[in-house]
């Protein structure tokens, strides 16, 4: 019996001292001298590159709708009248939607007018829904 307990007891032990990491002896490491990739010049070229690359930008292909050409849309439902309106802010679009006298912003895009037309599109559906008539 006092064999088998001493089998048991090296097993586990060296089941334990198997799995236990050595220690690290290593000397630590020297400091890096300063190059021409990590000098402030490096990462001011970048930023460069970077506002270059965003310079490149092109104007995404406009999405299709009832009328892709159309950047204006009135909608009339007895008195009641709607106005949709796609206009230029920088490289982009804003969608403006005018509703019992009140103008409001409802879409804008950075670059392009996609969003702006898609929108344009969704709510004249939406107004068609309700009994309007678009032109």
């Amino acid at each position: 019996m006092t064999l088998v307990k001493s089998i048991l007891f090296l097993t586990v032990l060296a089941a334990f001292v198997g799995c236990t990491s050595a220690k690290k002896t290593e000397t630590p490491a020297a400091t890096p001298t300063p190059t021409a990739a990590t000098t402030p010049a490096a990462s001011t070229d970048n930023k460069m590159e970077k506002a270059d690359a965003k310079k490149k930008m092109t104007r995404p292909a406009k999405t299709a709708s009832a009328d892709a050409n159309a950047k204006e849309v009135k909608c009339t439902s007895g008195s009641d009248e709607r106005l949709l309106a796609i206009g230029a802010k920088d490289e982009g679009c804003e969608l403006k939607y005018t509703k019992a006298g009140e103008t409001k912003t409802i879409a804008t895009q950075i670059v392009g007018d996609g969003r702006c037309v898609e929108v344009m599109g969704s709510v004249r559906k939406n107004l068609e829904g309700a009994q309007f008539s678009c032109q």
